[in-house]
């Protein structure tokens, strides 16, 4: 549009230029034709003025001659000879006077005649010069015109585009100000959210009860001798154990050196964890016999089952096994709700990793 406009600028302007040049032209003829019709007149004159006085010296010769006639004829005898001598010098110097005139008369015709053709060649040169001249200038008025009309309609789309690129220029700085926006809110709700996965991952960590790959045997209750007491194994390579669904983030272990477990395990191998089952299998350890190995026990206080929940897991010989299985139950139930608690917080975490890979 720039490189149209600046053509049409650039065409205009040698336009006219040219218009100007031809009419400083036309100008100039329509002098010389002035000025030629002028010299004519002036020569015209010239000649009518030197022929006029050449017609008052034939007149005044005339008149003289026509006087001395009268004289003659009133002198007497004695001068009428010198009179008469007069008479024919004046009658000679007339003669000449009007032939001088007549050859002055007639060159004066032919310089006229030689004049108003000069001047009607030159003229008719002139007008022919004009015509044309004038028909250009007539030509290049209207290409300039045309000119002037594109030029103006090309200003006007360069303003409409520049108008449009002005109001695209405003919406798209609009735009990414609202995308900054957003990106401002994700980052301060991934802060915020990223608190949270820190808290959740903490919670994760005080689950996860041992280092080793194999297994780790908890004991639950006061004393080796108690008949409360009771074991369960806690698989911390297993995917599904005790409902955790770890991620990318956690450790993995190779399930592949895990042995066969016994069907009575207290914790799912592939999802939730079972309360009831899980207090079924707690209860029926009661006759001192323990899941796991013996020589894996600790004290009571050094569990960490027992530290992550605050000694409640433990059972208590009061009322009978009824209270133990009821205490055992409000520790599973703790558990399920941990691990659910785990679950959402993994979840919510892989969303928002997903989301920031994507932005």
């Amino acid at each position: 549009m720039d490189l149209e406009g600046a053509l049409l600028e650039g065409e205009l302007q040698e336009e006219r230029q040219e218009l100007r040049q031809e009419e400083e032209r036309l100008l100039e003829l329509k002098e010389r034709l002035a000025e030629t019709e002028l010299r004519c007149r002036e020569e015209r004159e010239k000649e009518k003025a030197r022929l006029q006085r050449e017609r008052q010296r034939v007149e005044e010769l005339q008149r003289q001659h026509a006087e001395s006639q009268i004289h003659l004829n009133n002198q007497p005898e004695s001068m009428r000879e010198r009179m008469q001598k007069q008479l024919q010098e004046t009658s000679e110097m007339l003669e000449g006077a009007l032939r001088c005139y007549e050859d002055l008369e007639f060159q004066q015709l032919e310089r006229e005649s030689h004049l108003e053709e000069e001047k009607e060649a030159i003229c008719h040169a002139l007008t022919e010069e004009i015509t044309q001249l004038q028909n250009s200038i007539n030509q290049r008025k209207k290409t300039v015109q045309k000119l002037e009309g594109q030029a103006l309609l090309t200003q006007e789309q360069m303003m409409g585009v520049c108008q449009r690129f002005a109001q695209e220029e405003g919406e798209a700085v609009s735009h990414l100000n609202a995308e900054k926006s957003r990106l401002m809110d994700m980052s301060q709700e991934y802060s915020a959210n990223g608190e949270d996965l820190s808290e959740n991952k903490e919670g994760v960590t005080q689950l996860t009860f041992t280092q080793k790959t194999d297994r780790k045997v908890i004991v639950l209750g006061s004393d080796q001798s108690d008949s409360s007491s009771c074991v369960f194994s806690v698989c911390s390579s297993v995917k599904g154990s005790i409902g955790l669904q770890r991620t990318a983030s956690l450790p993995r272990r190779s399930r592949d050196r895990l042995p066969a477990r016994a069907p009575q395990r207290p914790v799912s191998m592939h999802g939730a964890l079972d309360p009831s089952l899980l207090v079924a299998q707690l209860s029926s350890g009661s006759n001192g016999h323990y899941l796991g190995s013996p020589n894996l026990q600790f004290s009571r206080y050094n569990k960490p089952l027992y530290q992550l929940l605050g000694g409640q897991a433990t059972t208590r010989q009061v009322g009978g096994t009824s209270q133990g299985a009821y205490s055992l139950e409000n520790c599973v139930t703790k558990l399920a709700e941990m691990e659910r608690r785990v679950r959402e917080a993994m979840a919510e975490r892989e969303r928002l990793l997903q989301e920031r890979v994507r932005d």
